[in-house]
């Protein structure tokens, strides 16, 4: 026979499986947001052109454009050159 659980234990593995519940609900939640993004049109999409420049050998500078959308709240980072064709190909006339 095995020794039984003190109380300590018995809360511990409580808090262990609630804790493994969130978890799996946060994740749940974040596929379907991923999912809900997705489909989003990404209306009136924000691209923050960034750059790192000080460095001291000019091979290190880099540069980025940060984008993310005010409806949905995707974000992501590319390249400044794939931000220029984004825009270029969807100029507002």
């Amino acid at each position: 026979m095995g020794r039984r659980m003190t109380d300590t234990e018995k809360e511990d593995k409580r808090i262990h499986r609630e804790i493994d519940k969130l978890r799996k609900l946060i994740s749940d939640s974040e596929r379907k947001i991923r999912d809900l993004q997705g489909l989003c049109s990404h209306p009136g999409i924000h691209i923050k052109y960034m750059g790192d420049t000080g460095n001291w050998c000019p091979y290190d500078d880099s540069y980025w454009a940060d984008w993310s959308c005010p409806n949905c709240g995707w974000r992501n980072r590319s390249s400044q050159e794939e931000a220029t064709r984004y825009l270029q190909l969807h100029k507002k006339a």
